[in-house]
């Protein structure tokens, strides 16, 4: 069992571990097999898997540090990237419309097409589903410290400010309403209702 630290820490020496945790890479790479499948019930199981996977890593010191520090293991931090990348590029467009150079722009506009959160891949594929994964990490002690770490709370907070996100912040709220038990979609919730009326 992955469950035993010397079975663990054996099974991070060799490929396996890393290959399967590759597979789960949030990203727009042609390796990030995981999230360009498609969003139906028969790929519902390998969320589950990530799931199971995600939550011996982090329960474990050797796997946190994996979680952590190796360049497969790091999904939570990449999740906390590409969130923090979209809000750069609505934060640009929407705050300087009118002050971007024509490069800025087509450079802008292929950063958000190429998005790993952009509106078809959380609508049409298991993208969707790094945050019901994310509302599970929450759940273990070690699981929060790495929310904390990456700074994810803070950037979905910043999301909600803008309605030409709102089709992101939905899926986020909705994801970990039933898998958090209220650590961060409370606070989401809350800033939500206010800022709903307010949005640009």
């Amino acid at each position: 069992s992955f469950q035993n630290s010397d079975r663990l820490s054996e099974a991070l020496k060799t490929k396996w571990v890393r290959r399967l945790s590759g597979f789960f890479r949030c990203s727009n790479e042609d390796k990030a097999y995981y999230a360009s499948m498609e969003w139906n019930s028969n790929n519902f199981h390998y969320l589950e898997c990530a799931c199971n996977l995600y939550h011996i890593l982090v329960e474990d010191e050797i796997g946190t540090s994996f979680l952590t520090s190796d360049r497969r293991g790091v999904l939570f931090y990449d999740i906390a990237h590409e969130i923090e990348s979209i809000l750069q590029f609505t934060t640009t467009i929407t705050t300087n419309p009118n002050n971007q150079t024509t490069t800025q722009q087509i450079t802008f506009q292929n950063n958000f097409k190429n998005s790993v959160f952009r509106f078809y891949s959380t609508s049409y594929t298991m993208t969707r589903e790094y945050f019901t994964l994310l509302g599970r990490l929450t759940n273990t002690t070690n699981g929060r410290k790495i929310i904390i770490e990456t700074k994810i709370l803070q950037s979905i907070l910043s999301c909600i400010k803008y309605r030409s996100l709102d089709y992101l912040n939905r899926l986020i709220v909705t994801s970990l309403v039933f898998t958090d038990h209220g650590y961060l979609s409370k606070s989401l919730l809350q800033t939500y209702s206010n800022l709903s009326k307010e949005l640009p």
